[in-house]
């Protein structure tokens, strides 16, 4: 039996066990084109929804009469059927399934199962400067040299006791700072910004732009020449405040069948948003969320979506970027990967939501932090 063929049985199984206990069933069509491994997000959508239905019933074990325990038997010869589900189950799907939802570059890693909250956005920053750590091997790296490594934040601290060097900027981990900097002990320090690279620095940070920079390590070598081994980054960081968008969007069956499809195949899926004029458009930016309604009778499944590409930067995820450079329809490809879902909600959770324009076609407006935050516990419980 090839996976069409088990689909179509696992389908007409879930399709009669509805019926047997008045629980409501719409099976999707399947679009799907070549054998499969008998299961799909879809399908385990289904499942999902079944399961709950009977659970809501206090419904742990089901009846097979003679006809589905054949059926069953079919699926699962010599299969225990006893206390069992695996009437509503197809084939537990191939290693490579989960390959398929590919983690690159920009894309977001799916929450962890019992993630009590959603994380911040990241701090907007531009690159300044890398350089190396100058000093550090006068101030007994023996005893900080374990503590170091790649990516680990620093702090800048204006050093205007310094004898030596005017301009001095010194370098310590920032799980070593306590209290301000004006207090600071210049003992616990890593090094310094060289001499060559710190005019600029202790200027800013004299007129009171001292909480502007922000640093961390690149570079921690056991070997190598004195300017190879410990070298760091400066960045500026932005003054705005770092926020994520969230926006919703309501799928129809064939638009939520067509995002299962790509997201199966290629981890992403695209679209292409727009209009004119494009300034009366409120449309995701890139590391945006877009949350995915679809709603089956009673209830809705919700898919959560991050934005990681936009326009050009969408190019490199799509199988024609020419053809999609060379359209004129004032709109511009989008790149979405899946953070989380389906969950499955019932309608009256998402009444806060009844106030928001919710497009059909495309997102419409950014939500409320209010609804934001509604969104994120659905999420989080589910």
């Amino acid at each position: 039996m090839n996976g069409k063929d088990k689909c179509n049985l696992l389908r007409e199984i879930r399709k009669r066990i509805a019926t047997q206990y008045g629980l409501t069933y719409q099976p999707a069509e399947c679009r799907h084109e070549g054998d499969c491994a008998g299961t799909c997000p879809k399908c385990d959508t289904e499942l999902q929804d079944l399961q709950r239905q009977l659970k809501e019933k206090g419904i742990e074990n089901i009846e097979l009469d003679r006809q589905m325990e054949e059926m069953v038997d079919t699926f699962n010869p010599g299969g225990d059927t006893d206390n069992d589900l695996i009437a509503l189950q197809g084939d537990v799907a191939p290693p490579e399934y989960n390959d398929k939802i590919e983690i690159t570059e920009g894309m977001p890693v799916p929450l962890p199962e019992g993630m009590s909250n959603f994380p911040e956005p990241k701090k907007k920053r531009a690159f300044f400067k890398e350089c190396a750590v100058a000093g550090w091997n006068f101030h007994h790296p023996e005893d900080f040299w374990d503590e170091l490594y790649e990516g680990a934040e620093l702090v800048l601290i204006r050093e205007r006791a310094n004898k030596h060097d005017r301009n001095a900027v010194a370098v310590a981990l920032a799980d070593d700072m306590e209290g301000d900097t004006e207090n600071f002990d210049f003992d616990c320090i890593i090094g310094y910004v060289p001499r060559k690279e710190n005019e600029m620095v202790a200027k800013m940070m004299d007129m009171g732009w001292g909480d502007a920079f922000t640093a961390e390590l690149t570079t921690v070598k056991d070997n190598g020449t004195y300017d190879e081994r410990l070298r760091m980054t400066i960045y500026i960081k932005s003054k705005i405040e770092s926020t994520e968008s969230w926006y919703v969007q309501k799928m129809d069956n064939s638009s939520c069948q067509n995002l299962l499809e790509f997201l199966y195949q290629d981890g992403i899926t695209h679209f292409r948003w727009g209009g004119f004029p494009p300034w009366e458009r409120d449309l995701p930016r890139k590391g945006d969320k877009v949350v995915f309604i679809h709603q089956c009778g009673a209830d809705a499944e919700l898919y959560l979506m991050h934005t990681i590409a936009i326009g050009e930067d969408a190019m490199l995820f799509l199988e024609n970027p020419e053809e999609e450079l060379n359209m004129v329809d004032d709109c511009a490809p989008y790149v979405l990967t899946l953070v989380k879902g389906p969950i499955i909600v019932d309608l009256q959770e998402l009444n806060f939501l009844s106030n928001c324009k919710i497009g059909s076609c495309q997102p419409e407006e950014k939500l409320s932090e209010d609804c934001i935050a509604k969104l994120k516990d659905l999420f989080l419980k589910k």
